[in-house]
């Protein structure tokens, strides 16, 4: 489905109660890019649940997308943190840290 279509035009949508039929999981939405996709995605109609880390973000990007949107849309947008590393991950060894790499000469 094309973002640029409508809220409610085809494709599984019109729900009603005029809620938001159609929602979009946006990974890293608190970036850069995932922000302003997020912007864009509620503009358009849709619900929006953004799932990230803030490995390379910040949660104030998110709060700026709210007050861009205004009330009536920050509605529509969800928010899932990710906790990463939450179990210890095995060790591998760096590439040829234990082995010479074969000469030229």
């Amino acid at each position: 489905m094309a973002i640029g279509a409508e809220a409610g035009n085809g494709g599984g949508g019109g729900s009603a109660a005029g809620a938001w039929a159609r929602s979009v999981l946006v990974t890293g939405g608190a970036g850069f890019i995932g922000t302003h996709t997020a912007l864009r995605l509620l503009e358009r109609g849709y619900g929006v649940t953004v799932v990230d880390n803030f490995h390379n973000s910040v949660p104030e990007a998110l709060d700026r997308v709210r007050l861009i949107a205004g009330p009536a849309l920050s509605a529509r947008l969800d928010f899932v943190l990710v906790r990463t590393h939450c179990c210890p991950l095995p060790t591998a060894a760096p590439p040829f840290r234990s082995s010479k790499l074969p000469s030229c000469s």
